[in-house]
């Protein structure tokens, strides 16, 4: 069933107006997730639900969507012409305030597009993703190292929980993991898995924050 706890899945990417409008309006009445995208790169803008679909007396539609983006993002910016949106892609997985309970549901949904293509020791990644590697690795068994940037390094811990209003990731480390701390997402320089972790067809050991994207992706409520 559509939104039923446990079933989180992709239906089809939609690009025709009717098409579009309809899926919107599903996600405003139903609280579903919905993935927007715009310019001529058709890159994903938004990762939300809809709030409210506003109509014009041209006829025109503006999509008010709910504020905290899955992406990381707080939304100053919440209205959208329909006009303006390319595509509109439906899931399954149902929004939630509670950003990593979300996150971590979509996350897989979203592994799914991403065969592994390439297997590779240490790799970079944006900022942003880092947050979702975090959130999946949630009470997942695998235990990391994790690097921050005064190359303090956190030994064989478990993610214990993401507080995002906080930015900070709750882990707890070493031999007994009876040590708990809090660190600061946007210290972590590097985390490093026990064995070889899949992220979106990657691969890989140990993943390398690019910090280009710190101050866009740590704006949060």
């Amino acid at each position: 069933m559509e939104g039923e706890t446990g079933q989180f899945l992709i239906t089809n990417t939609v690009s025709e107006k009717e098409s579009m409008l309809k899926d919107l309006q599903h996600s405003m009445l139903k609280g579903n997730v919905v993935g927007i995208f715009t310019g001529q790169q058709n890159h994903v803008l938004y990762l939300t639900a809809v709030e409210d679909i506003i109509r014009l007396e041209s006829g025109k539609h503006i999509i008010v969507l709910k504020r905290l983006d899955l992406q990381g993002l707080f939304l100053h910016q919440n209205h959208i012409a329909l006009d303006e949106i390319n595509k509109v892609r439906k899931f399954n997985a149902l929004y939630d305030d509670r950003l990593p309970a979300t996150v971590k549901r979509l996350a897989y949904d979203i592994e799914k597009e991403y065969p592994i293509k390439i297997r590779k020791r240490e790799t970079v990644i944006p900022f942003e993703d880092l947050e979702v590697i975090i959130i999946r690795n949630i009470d997942s068994g695998h235990r990391l190292d994790i690097r921050v940037y005064d190359d303090l390094i956190y030994e064989k811990c478990y993610v214990k929980d993401f507080h995002p209003k906080k930015n900070m990731v709750e882990v707890s480390c070493g031999i007994e993991h009876g040590q708990r701390n809090e660190i600061p997402l946007f210290l972590i320089k590097s985390i490093q898995f026990e064995s070889f972790f899949n992220f979106k067809g990657m691969l890989s050991k140990i993943f390398m924050i690019d910090r280009r994207g710190i101050y866009r992706a740590s704006t949060v409520l």
